[in-house]
């Protein structure tokens, strides 16, 4: 996880989710989603086609499955009022 000198992976990844999100939608929804970051990945998902298209880049989805248990979560969390 820490290749690079020590910027792993999940900080670039971390990095490129925001970068899609705040220039496609705005800072103000970036930190929303900051706020609760189950919403980081729905919102990537729905921006990331506009955004490859926009700065010609193939950037991935994330899988369907991981979306599933992350909207999953979120109900369970409003179920109990958090």
């Amino acid at each position: 996880m820490t290749n690079n000198g020590g910027q792993g992976s999940w900080y670039t990844i971390g990095y490129k989710i925001a970068v899609v999100i705040e220039k496609t939608a705005s800072r103000d929804l970036l930190i929303k989603c900051m706020q609760d970051l189950t919403k980081l990945y729905f919102h990537y998902n729905r921006l990331v086609e506009q955004y490859n298209k926009k700065q010609n880049k193939n950037l991935p989805k994330w899988d369907y499955k991981i979306i599933d248990f992350l909207q999953n979560k979120l109900r369970e969390k409003q179920f109990r009022g958090e």
